[in-house]
């Protein structure tokens, strides 16, 4: 519990906390979104308390925090991995949407888990405390339930599953997911917001939708020079993240930096330069030969 539910709540606390400014702390209450993952992670959330308090006023204890830590898996592992760029996006309405969508689930998973996990509630209700706010969390009213829309779900499921399928495909041709591959086919039928996910998260450069054909999902896995390149391109990008990590750097600390590494990774660095700098939040990025990848600090 402690690592698959209570580590996960509060990581994804403080990404929020790392990302959301002061002045997106905003109102507490749901807000209109129309992103696909915005829209299902509410339903996703409406639907846990329902589940909840059914159980809980049937007296059910273990039928009633089943669900939390489903939910709390899902916030975590879909839905703020899925929405990670959001946050740091330069369209203002996607990203306040994303935060403002993250800062009321939190709020009210708070509450929801106030009777399970007081100590953990009482820590992530204060995190995201505004004015006006009762002193504790336990000073507050139980969530309501909202809107359900089990079609959000649905789709999710299935778009969670096709990508289960496609990764499965690439890994048993040795493919790793940051080498993107050409094409993506899926016997099935899907909004294109949904085919979007999937298409970033199988890491495929388009996904196309076939009802006709035999299999479930194909792949076309012929690496060309320039998929080859950009799957290169995303190595030295996580590299780069790896070696942040090790310097205890914030995700949001600019810092310039000096690549060196073979001189067939020259141009690849020098074509992608744009996406590694964004990727690794670099104010500059500089190029030496070298025998080896290796990142230093400007």
């Amino acid at each position: 519990v402690s690592r698959q539910v209570i580590a996960r709540l509060l990581n994804v606390v403080q990404f929020y906390r790392t990302y959301a400014r002061e002045a997106d702390l905003g109102e507490a209450r749901a807000v209109a979104t129309s992103h696909v993952l915005d829209e299902w992670i509410l339903a996703r959330f409406y639907q846990t308390v329902e589940a909840t308090s059914r159980a809980l006023e049937q007296s059910e204890l273990d039928r009633a925090t089943r669900p939390i830590a489903e939910f709390i898996d899902d916030l975590s592992n879909w839905y703020l991995r899925r929405s990670r760029e959001r946050f740091k996006s330069d369209d203002q309405t996607d990203r306040e949407s994303a935060i403002a969508t993250t800062r009321f689930v939190l709020r009210e998973t708070a509450k929801l888990i106030a009777p399970f996990l007081p100590f953990t509630a009482e820590q992530v209700f204060a995190e995201l405390k505004i004015a006006g706010d009762p002193e504790s969390v336990h000073l507050t009213d139980w969530p309501a339930v909202g809107e359900i829309n089990i079609e959000v779900i649905n789709y999710m499921n299935q778009t969670r599953r096709l990508v289960e399928l496609a990764l499965a495909k690439r890994g048993e041709a040795g493919i790793k997911v940051r080498q993107p591959v050409a094409q993506v086919i899926f016997k099935s039928e899907l909004p294109t917001a949904y085919l979007e996910l999937i298409k970033d998260e199988v890491n495929a450069k388009e996904v196309k939708l076939e009802t006709s054909q035999s299999e479930e999902v194909t792949l076309d896995l012929a690496l060309t020079p320039e998929l080859l390149a950009e799957g290169e391109a995303r190595e030295l990008i996580r590299r780069i993240q790896d070696w942040r990590k090790r310097q205890g750097l914030m995700p949001t600390d600019r810092i310039a930096v000096t690549v060196s590494g073979p001189t067939a990774w020259q141009g690849m660095v020098k074509n992608f330069a744009t996406e590694i700098k964004r990727a690794g939040n670099l104010a500059d990025l500089n190029w030496a030969t070298g025998e080896e990848v290796k990142i230093d600090l400007v």
